[in-house]
């Protein structure tokens, strides 16, 4: 059972902004790495290293980051996930959001499982199969 892991994970695992989540999102990823369950797209790798630039993270840190979780990173954003995406945050007015609709249409596609700390999917969750936990 693949678990897709929304970027915020990947920024709290990787930077200390708050040491709880930090633990919390180290612990999911080390347990999804151990168990083969971690699958990430290329969205979640590129707001991850325009995250950490923007943070001024040093550029060592994000090569180190960006080689640990690009080899999860094992299909495309298709056209099909983009049309259903769009007509998603068209429907919600959430345009300014796309990003999490289409991590949203990504794992839906190809895991059974969503992890975030962002409250906000669960307004997506009536435009979703996959289960999607809210970490508080």
């Amino acid at each position: 059972m693949m678990h897709y892991l929304d970027t915020n994970l990947l920024i709290y695992s990787a930077v200390n902004q708050d040491l709880l989540k930090r633990q919390q999102s180290q612990s999911i990823i080390q347990n999804l790495f151990e168990s083969d369950q971690l699958l990430l797209s290329p969205l979640s790798i590129q707001e991850l290293i325009f995250t950490l630039s923007k943070l001024k993270i040093p550029e060592a840190h994000i090569e180190n980051t960006y080689s640990l979780f690009q080899k999860f990173c094992r299909y495309e954003i298709n056209c099909k996930i983009m049309e259903s995406a769009y007509s998603i945050a068209a429907e919600l007015g959430y345009g300014k959001n796309i990003n999490d609709v289409i991590h949203l249409k990504f794992a839906e596609k190809y895991c059974e499982k969503l992890i975030t700390f962002d409250k906000d999917f669960k307004r997506l969750s009536p435009f979703s199969k996959i289960s999607i936990e809210i970490i508080t």
